[in-house]
């Protein structure tokens, strides 16, 4: 149960740094001309991520209450693995977009998507490994009755988000 609560701690971690970058690159683009596209509606969706680990603890928690212990074994290693991967390209992407990252769709007039980094071989490597990690990190604790509703919430967040940046590009930044 430590193991999985350093996990948490850390992925939560993670979670506020993206918010605060989230915040600043957003004040830099709108000063810089920078056209939010499509309502953010889909936004507290986005960062509902952040209940993710309130919930993977009430699920520890609950499994302990019945007697079913939380352990570590081959399987929380397997899916550790799968959550540093999916960590190291969701920032990959961060950093490759640099300023123009945001939980908003912000586009700037005339500007193009970054094809560089992570997006030379994926159209939305944030949004993947974004996914992968959110899914990942009740695996790390067994909780499989949280991944299945996570997944099903995010694939639905960023079928929406990507339709909306693609649809901003076509109206307000030089189309992919």
């Amino acid at each position: 149960m430590v193991v999985v609560g350093i996990v948490v701690m850390i992925w939560c971690a993670l979670r506020i740094a993206e918010h605060v970058l989230s915040v600043l690159d957003t004040v830099v683009l709108r000063e810089e001309g920078a056209v939010e596209a499509c309502s953010r509606q889909h936004v507290p969706l986005l960062l509902a991520n952040l209940a993710v680990p309130a919930l993977v603890l009430a699920a520890c928690w609950l499994a302990v209450r019945r007697g079913e212990p939380v352990t570590v074994g081959p399987a929380t290693w397997a899916w550790l693995a799968v959550l540093v991967v999916a960590e190291c390209v969701h920032w990959w992407a961060i950093a490759t977009l640099g300023r123009r990252w945001t939980t908003g769709v912000l586009v700037l007039p005339g500007e193009a998507p970054v094809v560089r980094g992570p997006y030379r071989w994926l159209r939305h490597p944030g949004y993947a490994a974004g996914v992968t990690s959110a899914v990942a990190l009740p695996l790390v604790a067994g909780a499989w009755v949280v991944a299945a509703p996570v997944a099903v919430m995010f694939a639905v967040v960023v079928v929406l988000r990507v339709r909306c940046e693609d649809r901003a590009w076509l109206d307000v930044g030089a189309a992919a």
